[in-house]
C-alpha cells in the first residue's frame, strides 16, 4: 500500500510539473452554480476571466459572473426577469467589451458597467445563432452564425457580411452546425463545419481576398476534434474509424501524426478533448483523463484522484479546466464550477491517524511524540503507537482489551521512565510498557480507595517536576511528586479545591499553577508557597460567566494568562495590572466556542473553535480565520498542538493533519470593491456609476438598491459586506442581504455613501459616493424664496389697496363735507338769511308767506340731501337692487311732479351684485343728472328707462321724446363736465345722441363685475 500511494504521488507530482509547475491535489471545493444562480439545471459551456478577475460563464441557460461569493446573471436587453432558452457558446473579450456567442445573437457585455445589449446581424432566425467569436490579428472581430460570417470593428459596428458559398452550403447542406473560427496570423481563417453532427469538412477563408477553399484535413466520414492551443500548435484527433492524434500545419493543412502505443485510441474511446493551458490538451477518455503535453510531445497519466472521487465519479461530468492568472485552478461540470485548493493553503494529512484508529467521526484526543515515536489517543479507541514515519507498532487497548469501552477511553498519555507510559482514560489510570507490550492499573497507597479508577481527564507536569491529575465526575485533584514518591489529594472542600476538578492548567514565571475546570468551577490560582487556592472574580463589565474553561495558555513570557470555553470567546488575564482582555466573534473569531488554545514559534496564538481555526497577531491585535475553504478537514477543531517548531497538528472528525503557520497567508484583499449594480425605482442606473461626481436625483427617485462585488476566488464565501451613510449615520452596518443593500424612501438631503468588503480582518473600501436626492420644489431655497416674493406682493399689493381704499374714504369724507358744506350750508345760509329779512322788516308783511314757502323748499332740499348722503355710505344699499329701486323712486317723483310719464324696464336680476360706495355714488349723480336735464330742459311727455347687462358691463339707457338739442354746444356746459368725470371714474363710457325735436338718448355704461 505504501509503494502504491508513493508511485501515485510521483505520477501525480510529474503531471502537474509539466502542466503548470504547480501541484495540483485531491482538495477541491464544488460551487452549485445552478443553485446559486438561475435556480434550474443550467449546464456550464464555458469559462472566462476578464481584466478585474471576475469569472463570466457561459451556459446553456444564459450568461453569469461570479465573484467568488455571488453568480450574478447578465439577461439580454428586454429579458429581465430570466434568460431560459438563451445557450451561450463561447465569449471573448476585448478592452471594456465582452462578446457571447449565443443561441439569440451576439450578446454585448459593457465590463464597467454591466450593461448589455444584443448586436443586430440582419439575419432571419435560424441564422441568428452565433456560434464563434475570433479575434484577428488586427483586432477586428469575426463572428460566426448559422449562415454567414461577419467581421465587427470594435466596439460594435458591422463593416462586413460574408455568406458562404453557394456550392459549400450544398456540400454542408447548412451553415448551422458550424463548429468553430480558427484565426491564424497568415490572414487566414478556418471553418470547422459539422453538418449532420459530423466534422468532415474544414474551410479556409482568405481575410485579404475573400475567397474559400475547401481543406480536408482529417479524411471523409470521420469525426475530429481540431483545437488550437496557440498559432502555431494546433491539434486534431480522428475518431473513430481510422483513431490517429497529431499536429497541424497551419498554413497548408498538412497533418503530422504523433506515435501511440498501438491500441491507444481504440481501447481507450475519446469522449471530449479540451485545452487545458497553450500546451497542453485534456483528453476525457471513458473512465479515464490524460493530457497530452506539446512541450514533451507525450502522454501523461496523471492518476487524478479527483476525477474518480465521490460526487466526481462520473468522468463524462468533467467538462474542462481553467486556470485563472492567480493560479486558481476552476472545473466546471453539471454540479456547478469547482474550485480547487493551492498547495500553499492545504492543511497537508498527517499518517491516516483517523483511519489506523477508528475515531468514529470523532478526532484525536491527544498526541505525544519524540525524536522516533509518536502516541495518538483517541477518545474511544485506544491508543496508536507508531513511528514518526508511520509505521504503525502497537494499537494499543487497555483494562478488558476491547474498543469502546471505558478503559480505552482515553484523554492523555505521559511518559514518566524511559519505557513507561502512564495513560489517563475514563476508566482510570493506567501504565503501559511498549516493549514488552504489558499493562496494569495504577493504585498508590494513602489515596482513597478507587479515586484512580475516576476519569482521568488531566495529567500536567509543572517545573518542579510534579505532576497534576484532574479527577472527574467531580473528585477534585491529586498533586503527585515523583521525588518524594507522595501524593496530596485535594478534594471538593470549600477550604481546598473551589471546583470540581481541574481540566487545563499552565504554570506562571513564579511557578504558581493557574487551572481551569469545566463546569462548577472558574479561573483559579494555587499559590506554591502557602499551597492555597485564589478563585479569580472578573471585572463588572466581563462578558466570561467563568463557569467553563476548556483551553488555557499562558505567554512565553509568562505574564499574560490566556483562556476560554463556552461560549465566551478568548479571554486574556494580565498578571501584572489584573485587567482583562476579550476576543469574541464580534472582533473577528470565527466562533465563540473555544476548544483548544497554542502557541507558535513567532507568538502567534492559535485558536481551535467550534467552526474554525484562528490566529492571534497580538502585535496588531488581528484574528485571522481559516475554514474547510482553505483546506482545513474540518471546521470543527478537537485536537490543536506544537508538533515541531515550524509545525502544529490539528485533529477534527474529518483527519488529522499537520501544517506549517508560516505558509497559511490569508487572502491578501488584493482586488479592490466595485459597486457592480444600482437600481433606482426598480430600473438599472449602472451609467450613473461611471459617472463623475456625485448621484443628484429627484426627491421620487429615493428608493436605490446597489449591488457589491470583490473578486476573491480563493475565500470569497467568507467576505463580509457592511456599509455607512454618512450624514444619517457614521458607523459601519452589516448589509442585511449578502452583498446587496436597499435605501427605500431616503429623505432629501446631502449623504456619503461608502461601501466595505472584509475578510478576515483584512478589508477594502470603495470611495465615498456623493449622493444628493433633491426635495420637491414646494421644499426647495427657491420655492420658499418665491413664497416670501409672493408674500411680499400680496402685503404689498394688500397694504396698496387699502391705502387706496382709505384714499378713496378719505375723497368720500371730502365729497361729503362738500356736499353738506355746499349744499346743506348754502340752504341753512339762505334759511338764516330769509328769517333775519322776517325779523328786520316786520312790514314785508306782504312777502312773508312766499319766504316761509321758500324756507320750506330750503328745508326740504337739505333733508333730502341728508338722505342720498345717509343712502351713500349705508352698507345695505351698497346692491344693484337697492340702487336701482332709489333710482326708480326718484325719477317716478321727479317726473311725476312735472307730468311726465315714467317707463321703467329692468331685464337682468340684481339681487346679489354690489357696487363700492364711490361706484354707486357717480351711478346715481350721473342718473340724477340726466333726470334734472330732462326735468328741465326737455320739455318731455314721456322717458324711458332701461337697465341691463352685457357681459361684464351694466348698462343704463335713458332716452325721451323732449325738444332735443345739439350735444356738440353743449359739451361745455357744467352738467356734462360732471357726468363726463363721473364716468371716468366708473371706468365706464358715456354716450349721448340728440337731434333737435328728435328726443334724446344717453348710454352709460361700466364694469361692474
Amino acid at each position: 500500500m505504501k509503494l502504491l500511494r508513493s508511485i501515485i504521488g510521483l505520477l501525480l507530482m510529474l503531471f502537474c510539473t509539466l502542466i503548470s509547475g504547480q501541484k495540483l491535489t485531491d482538495r477541491y471545493e464544488i460551487i452549485p452554480f445552478s443553485e446559486s444562480a438561475s435556480g434550474a439545471q443550467s449546464v456550464i459551456r464555458y469559462v472566462l476571466e476578464d481584466p478585474e478577475g471576475y469569472i463570466w460563464i457561459a451556459t446553456q441557460d444564459g450568461l453569469y459572473r461570479y465573484d467568488g461569493f455571488a453568480f450574478t446573471a447578465l439577461p439580454p436587453p428586454g429579458d429581465a426577469q430570466g434568460q431560459h432558452g438563451l445557450h451561450v457558446r463561447k465569449m471573448h473579450i476585448k478592452n471594456d467589451y465582452l462578446y457571447a456567442a449565443t443561441s439569440r445573437g451576439l450578446q454585448l457585455v459593457h465590463l464597467p458597467t454591466l450593461i448589455t445589449k444584443m448586436i443586430s446581424l440582419g439575419e432571419e432566425s435560424e441564422g441568428r445563432t452565433v456560434l464563434d467569436v475570433q479575434e484577428s490579428a488586427q483586432g477586428d472581430l469575426w463572428i460566426a452564425t448559422g449562415t454567414s460570417l461577419h467581421q465587427l470593428t470594435y466596439p460594435d459596428t458591422i463593416t462586413q457580411t460574408v455568406l458562404l458559398p453557394d456550392s459549400l452550403r450544398t456540400t454542408a447542406r447548412t451553415f448551422s452546425n458550424m463548429a468553430r473560427l480558427t484565426l491564424l496570423e497568415n490572414n487566414k481563417m478556418w471553418i470547422e463545419l459539422d453538418p449532420n453532427n459530423r466534422r468532415d469538412l474544414t474551410l479556409s477563408y482568405d481575410l485579404t481576398t475573400g475567397q474559400f477553399e475547401p481543406l480536408q484535413v482529417a479524411g471523409a466520414n470521420t469525426r475530429d476534434f481540431i483545437l488550437q492551443l496557440n498559432t502555431n500548435n494546433i491539434f486534431y484527433l480522428s475518431l473513430p474509424e481510422a483513431p490517429e492524434m497529431g499536429t497541424i500545419n497551419p498554413q497548408d493543412g498538412g497533418k503530422s501524426p504523433i506515435q501511440l502505443p498501438d491500441g491507444f485510441l481504440r481501447d481507450n474511446p475519446v469522449v471530449r478533448a479540451r485545452v487545458f493551458d497553450q500546451e497542453t490538451v485534456l483528453l476525457n477518455l471513458r473512465g479515464k483523463k490524460w493530457l497530452f503535453d506539446f512541450r514533451t510531445q507525450s502522454l501523461i497519466d496523471p492518476d487524478w484522484p479527483i476525477f474518480l472521487r465521490d460526487p466526481l465519479k462520473d468522468t463524462d461530468l468533467i467538462y474542462d479546466l481553467y486556470r485563472t492568472r492567480g493560479g486558481i485552478t476552476l472545473g466546471y461540470c453539471q454540479q456547478g464550477l469547482i474550485r480547487f485548493i493551492d498547495e500553499h493553503k492545504i492543511f497537508q494529512p498527517y499518517l491516516n491517524l483517523n483511519q489506523i484508529l477508528d475515531t468514529r467521526g470523532n478526532p484525536l484526543s491527544s498526541i505525544w511524540t519524540n525524536d522516533t515515536l509518536l502516541w495518538a489517543t483517541h477518545y474511544g479507541d485506544g491508543g496508536a503507537l507508531m513511528t514518526t514515519t508511520g509505521e504503525l507498532l502497537h494499537h494499543v487497548h487497555l483494562g478488558e482489551r476491547q474498543p469502546f469501552t471505558m478503559a480505552n477511553y482515553w484523554w492523555n498519555i505521559r511518559q514518566v521512565s524511559r519505557d513507561t507510559f502512564w495513560v489517563g482514560t475514563s476508566g482510570g489510570l493506567f501504565w503501559y510498557i511498549p516493549s514488552s507490550q504489558t499493562q496494569g492499573r495504577i493504585q498508590r497507597p494513602g489515596l482513597p480507595e478507587g479515586l484512580l479508577t475516576k476519569g482521568i481527564l488531566t495529567q500536567f507536569v509543572d517545573s518542579h517536576g510534579e505532576m497534576w491529575m484532574g479527577i472527574g465526575s467531580g473528585n477534585g485533584a491529586i498533586r503527585w511528586s515523583p521525588d518524594r514518591k507522595t501524593y496530596k489529594y485535594y478534594p471538593v472542600r470549600s477550604d481546598a479545591l473551589p471546583f470540581r476538578y481541574p481540566k487545563v492548567l499552565v504554570e506562571d514565571s513564579r511557578a504558581d499553577i493557574w487551572m481551569g475546570c469545566q463546569t462548577g468551577g472558574g479561573l483559579v490560582r494555587w499559590d506554591r508557597s502557602t499551597d492555597t487556592f485564589e478563585v479569580i472574580t472578573a471585572h463588572v463589565d466581563s462578558v466570561f460567566n467563568f463557569d467553563r474553561i476548556d483551553a488555557m495558555a499562558i505567554s512565553p513570557d509568562q505574564q499574560r494568562i490566556y483562556f476560554g470555553g463556552g461560549g465566551g470567546g478568548v479571554f486574556e488575564y494580565d498578571l501584572s495590572s489584573k485587567k482583562f482582555r476579550h476576543w469574541a466573534k464580534l472582533q473577528g473569531l470565527s466562533n465563540n466556542y473555544i476548544h483548544e488554545l497554542e502557541w507558535d514559534r513567532h507568538g502567534n496564538l492559535w485558536i481551535g473553535t467550534f467552526n474554525g481555526l484562528n490566529k492571534l497577531d497580538l502585535t496588531n491585535n488581528q484574528i485571522t480565520a481559516f475554514y474547510e475553504i482553505h483546506g482545513l478537514p474540518s471546521n470543527e477543531i478537537g485536537l490543536l498542538q506544537r508538533w515541531t517548531d515550524s509545525t502544529m497538528v490539528i485533529s477534527t472528525s474529518a483527519g488529522t493533519h499537520i501544517f506549517n503557520p508560516d505558509r497559511l497567508v490569508s487572502n491578501p484583499m488584493a482586488n479592490p470593491v466595485h459597486v457592480s449594480r444600482l437600481e433606482i425605482n426598480g430600473t438599472n442606473y449602472n451609467h450613473l456609476l461611471q459617472a463623475p461626481g456625485n448621484l443628484r436625483l429627484r426627491y421620487d427617485q429615493n428608493n436605490l438598491s446597489f449591488e457589491i462585488s470583490q473578486v476573491n476566488l480563493l475565500d470569497g464565501a467568507l467576505n463580509e459586506f457592511s456599509y455607512r451613510l454618512l450624514g444619517l449615520h457614521a458607523d459601519w452596518r452589516p448589509l442585511n442581504v449578502a452583498n446587496r443593500l436597499s435605501l427605500p424612501g431616503i429623505s432629501p438631503g446631502r449623504y456619503q455613501l461608502q461601501f466595505r468588503v472584509c475578510n478576515n480582518n483584512q478589508c477594502q473600501t470603495t470611495r465615498l459616493i456623493g449622493l444628493q436626492i433633491l426635495p420637491p420644489f414646494w421644499r426647495s431655497a427657491w420655492f420658499y424664496l418665491l413664497l416670501a416674493v409672493l408674500f411680499g406682493l400680496l402685503v404689498l399689493g394688500y397694504s396698496h389697496i387699502r391705502i387706496r381704499n382709505l384714499r378713496r374714504r378719505q375723497q368720500l369724507r371730502n365729497q361729503i363735507s362738500a356736499d353738506l358744506h355746499d349744499d346743506i350750508g348754502s340752504s341753512l345760509s339762505s334759511i338764516r338769511f330769509m328769517t333775519e329779512m322776517l325779523g328786520e322788516d316786520p312790514a314785508n308783511g306782504g312777502k312773508r308767506g312766499q319766504q316761509l314757502a321758500n324756507i320750506k323748499e330750503e328745508i326740504g332740499q337739505i333733508s333730502q340731501n341728508l338722505e342720498e348722503i345717509i343712502w351713500y355710505i349705508k352698507p345695505t344699499s351698497d346692491t344693484l337692487e337697492e340702487i336701482h329701486l332709489k333710482l326708480r323712486r326718484f325719477a317716478t317723483e321727479l317726473l311725476e311732479a312735472k307730468g311726465v310719464e315714467l317707463f321703467w324696464q329692468q331685464t337682468d336680476d340684481f339681487h346679489r351684485s354690489k357696487l363700492g360706495s364711490q361706484q354707486k355714488r357717480d351711478y346715481f349723480l350721473t342718473f340724477k343728472e340726466i333726470l334734472n336735464n330732462i326735468a328741465k330742459h326737455s320739455r318731455a311727455t314721456r322717458v324711458k328707462v332701461n337697465i341691463h347687462s352685457e357681459k361684464n358691463d351694466l348698462v343704463l339707457q335713458v332716452q325721451d321724446d323732449g325738444v332735443g338739442f345739439d350735444p356738440d354746444q353743449e359739451y361745455a356746459t357744467n352738467g356734462m363736465h360732471t357726468m363726463k368725470s363721473r364716468t371716468q371714474r366708473l371706468r365706464g363710457q358715456l354716450e349721448i345722441s340728440s337731434s333737435q325735436d328728435q328726443g334724446t338718448k344717453v348710454i352709460l355704461r361700466f364694469p361692474w363685475r
